[in-house]
Parts: structure tokens; C-alpha cells; sequence
């Protein structure tokens, strides 16, 4: 049973559900996020959920990246950024 990140301090559990339905809660709050418009979303997630949102952020304009958070290899840090936003540019000397 997974914690899934619904917002700051807010964090859910299905006691009674198997993973797959955790995944599609997890993808669902974050489609829902992109489709409101936010423009970088950071979350912790499974590797299962990652690969769904590699396949579904462009299509909603967005770019996904991620990097695993535990030696586990069973939590990723992704973040996804509209692709609306631009990216910030330094002048190197």
C-alpha cells in the first residue's frame, strides 16, 4: 500500500486496492494538474507512473523528467514543466 501526493500536505492511501489502482489514481491527479494548466508540477511517483506520464505529457504540452529518490528503484521524482514556459537562459562568459 503506497502514499499517493494529492497536494503540499495532503496524502492518501487505498488499504483495500492493489497497485495498479494506485497507479491510475496517482496518473489521474497529475493529467488533472496538467490539464488545469499549472506549469511545473513535482511529484514523487511509481516507475510505472513515470513511464504512463512519459507517453502523456507531450501530448498535453508538457515536458517530463525524473530521477529515481530511493535505492529501491521504487520511487521517482518527476517533474513536469509546460512547455508553454520558457526556459530561463544565462549568459555565459
Amino acid at each position: 500500500m503506497r502514499q499517493i501526493h494529492v497536494d503540499e500536505d495532503i496524502r492518501i492511501r487505498f488499504p483495500q486496492r492493489g497497485t495498479d489502482f494506485d497507479d491510475g489514481v496517482e496518473v489521474g491527479i497529475l493529467v488533472l494538474m496538467m490539464a488545469k494548466g499549472d506549469t511545473v508540477i513535482t511529484r514523487s511517483v511509481s516507475p510505472e507512473c513515470f513511464q504512463q506520464l512519459k507517453a502523456l505529457a507531450p501530448q498535453l504540452s508538457y515536458r517530463v523528467t525524473g530521477e529515481l529518490e530511493s535505492d529501491d528503484n521504487d520511487i521517482v521524482r518527476v517533474t513536469l514543466t509546460s512547455s508553454r514556459l520558457r526556459p530561463k537562459l544565462k549568459v555565459v562568459s
